[in-house]
């Protein structure tokens, strides 16, 4: 082998690393699906999330598989709004579908819940293009965590004020 074919062959392994990378970077990126854990057992977890997500139209709800997805939900005017500066990423029209696993687990002895959400988001640019998978900004999924969080801290704290109200309720008893 030649020097000049093997510097072809360097130069085409170099193109085909680096094309390789970004689709690498993007997948990963795309793989990072936003989760949280919360200090709650799973049917709590499960209960805030449903919740949660009474405000989307329910595809599929399986609480024994710890699965919920969505209808395709329409954001044409969210993401064109959000992209009205940039005339050149207006859209068409756009959508995008939730899947979202409740799972359970223990931390440091607790029984704990998983709760992870994948948004899938597709725009049509043109009706000539057809769909197309769009990169997401993760703001949905997040707000949406931070929503069952909410929900589990105030179902905690209703239960703790009832466990007091009962614990109270029994001492009045024993002392009358």
């Amino acid at each position: 082998m030649n020097l000049v074919t093997i510097g072809k062959n360097l130069l085409f392994f170099l193109f085909i690393s680096c094309s390789s990378y970004e689709q690498f970077e993007r997948a990963n990126r795309d793989l990072r699906i936003p989760n949280r854990v919360y200090r709650a057992n799973y049917q709590t977890t499960w209960s805030a999330t449903v919740a949660v997500l009474s405000q989307f139209d329910i595809e599929e709800q399986n609480n024994e598989a710890g699965i919920i997805k969505t209808r395709w939900i329409e954001n044409t005017a969210q993401l064109n709004f959000s992209d009205s500066f940039d005339q050149s990423q207006s859209v068409q029209s756009a959508r995008f579908k939730l899947v979202v696993n409740v799972s359970k687990g223990t931390l440091g002895g607790q029984e704990v819940g998983r709760v992870s959400i994948y948004k899938r988001q597709v725009v049509e640019r043109d009706f000539l293009e057809g769909w197309s998978a769009t990169e997401n900004d993760n703001i949905l999924e997040k707000t949406l965590l931070y929503r069952i969080g909410r929900v589990i801290a105030i179902e905690q704290e209703i239960e703790g004020l009832q466990k007091q109200k009962e614990k109270e309720a029994i001492e009045e008893f024993i002392d009358d």
